[in-house]
């Protein structure tokens, strides 16, 4: 007889150390810590937006993924989603008043980016 594989564990990241509570600067990037969530709220910066227009303006992420995202981020309270009662289903994403307190420190994010690159492009990505 064959050997029967038992079934396979699905693999989903858990943090090894509880975050400091006291440390706002590990409270701020636990809460911006993750591939798409930068991209997300850069995306709703500019408005309300539609899973399809998240997927069409971030082709290399998966559905899984930004689903995951999107949920941690209205978990954290910086977004919120309306729910269309029609069909097929419809959900707009936007930010909330937290959320949208994040702006400048976005746009200082992406300012000191730009400054980082303009004086080590040779170590980054291409």
């Amino acid at each position: 007889m064959g050997q029967i594989n038992p079934p396979k564990k699905s693999v989903t990241y858990s943090r090894k150390m509880d975050i400091k509570a006291d440390c706002p600067m590990e409270v701020s990037l636990h809460v911006l810590t993750g591939k798409w969530k930068p991209a997300i709220l850069s995306a709703l910066f500019r408005g309300p937006q539609r899973p399809r227009d998240f997927a069409a303006g971030l082709p290399d992420a998966s559905k899984r993924v930004l689903t995951r995202q999107l949920n941690e981020l209205e978990a954290h309270g910086l977004i919120a989603k309306t729910v269309f009662d029609v069909l097929p289903p419809k959900v707009e994403f936007y930010l909330t008043p937290l959320g949208l307190s994040m702006k400048p420190l976005m746009e200082e994010l992406n300012n000191w980016g730009l400054h980082f690159e303009k004086f080590n492009r040779e170590i980054l990505p291409k």
